[in-house]
């Protein structure tokens, strides 16, 4: 599901005391572009740059497991030359944070990455090529996780 038409960030206070752990995000305009199993939240700064943050859903995947998807991203890019999203450190020099989200007590990990500009398909595309191109980079995938440790 995309937002369409503003925040509930009522609901999200976390955010905006969150963006704190990376550095350049201060006073960062954090709106919710994606909700799923995650919130995906594209953050707006005042000097024109943007970032995107991932929110995981509590108690879903550990830290362990979100630092290998991470890291598994980054030899795609490295090692296949995939076109992967490109995570950004925290102050503390970790990848993967956890802060507080709808309320104190909701500790979540975060991820946030470099933003990627893009277009989304509309319906009246013709997405056969998309799909090849998927597929095609669905065997590159495959084929390096084959031999990755």
């Amino acid at each position: 599901m995309v937002a369409q038409g503003g925040n509930n960030m009522a609901g999200w206070r976390g955010v905006r005391t969150a963006l704190s752990l990376w550095d350049g995000l201060a006073g960062g305009d954090p709106v919710l572009i994606n909700l799923s199993e995650n919130h995906t939240f594209r953050i707006d700064c005042p000097d024109g740059h943007k970032a995107v943050l991932r929110v995981h859903r509590p108690h879903y995947h550990s830290r362990l497991a979100i630092e290998s998807e991470l890291a598994w991203m980054q030899a795609l890019r490295a090692d296949a030359g995939l076109f992967t999203p490109r995570p950004i450190t925290g102050r503390n020099g970790a990848l993967v944070q956890a802060a507080p989200f709808e309320t104190e007590n909701d500790i979540r990990h975060m991820v946030l990455f470099h933003f990627e500009a893009g277009a989304e398909p509309v319906v009246s595309d013709d997405l056969s090529p998309v799909f090849r191109q998927l597929g095609a980079l669905a065997a590159q995938c495959h084929a390096h996780v084959e031999t990755w440790t």
